[in-house]
């Protein structure tokens, strides 16, 4: 195999733009996506826009994420079938998203270890599907049915988290002094509203 000007600046490229896409998609999973900020009153809240942006932004980013994961594990070199290949993809999104709003650490290594240990393995061709068995992926995934309570299903469950964790991490918790849930907080007990997941509005 002979190895041209052009074959090394375009696999880092590519290595790279494929790693960052994976970076953005469990690093946006990981934390909670409802902001909440320090109120004119002194309260921790949430501004009625950041609800709005909140409750627009997760169908979407729903659908970014699944895409995402059932893009690299049809790539991946399994004998996992179409339909468990979205099953697994929900379950590692709803798992990450769940976590998000308890602790931060296991959300983030939940969001990470699938998509980065994947692509490294895709990357590298060790763990790639051959041009027929992708073809034929491609097929049953196009014949898989989802139903309306599946997508449902997901979209609900983050919102019921978030909720849940909006009034009892956010407003009893955070209220009090104490760390919210997927966030960090100074050592002075003041929230920091900018890390990891929380910018300050």
């Amino acid at each position: 195999m002979n190895l041209g000007a052009s074959d090394l600046p375009v696999q880092t490229v590519v290595l790279a733009l494929v790693v960052l896409g994976a970076v953005v998609v469990y690093r946006a999973m990981q934390r909670p996506r409802l902001s909440f900020s320090g109120l004119s009153d002194g309260t921790l809240g949430v501004r009625p826009r950041d609800v709005v942006l909140y409750a627009v932004s997760i169908p979407l980013l729903v659908i970014l994420w699944s895409q995402f994961l059932i893009m690299i594990l049809a790539l991946a070199a399994t004998n996992l079938e179409a339909a468990n290949v979205i099953l697994i993809a929900g379950s590692i999104i709803l798992a990450t998203r769940l976590l998000a709003h308890i602790w931060f650490e296991p959300a983030h290594e939940l969001g990470k270890a699938v998509p980065l240990t994947l692509v490294t393995l895709i990357l590298l061709g060790t763990a790639t599907r051959d041009d027929p068995s992708f073809e034929r992926f491609i097929d049953d995934l196009e014949r898989v049915e989802l139903s309306p309570q599946f997508i449902l299903i997901m979209l609900l469950v983050d919102y019921a988290v978030t909720a849940t964790w909006y009034f009892l991490g956010v407003r009893w918790g955070g209220q009090r002094g104490g760390p919210v849930p997927g966030t960090s907080r100074r050592r002075s007990g003041v929230v920091d509203l900018t890390l990891p997941g929380n910018p300050a509005a």
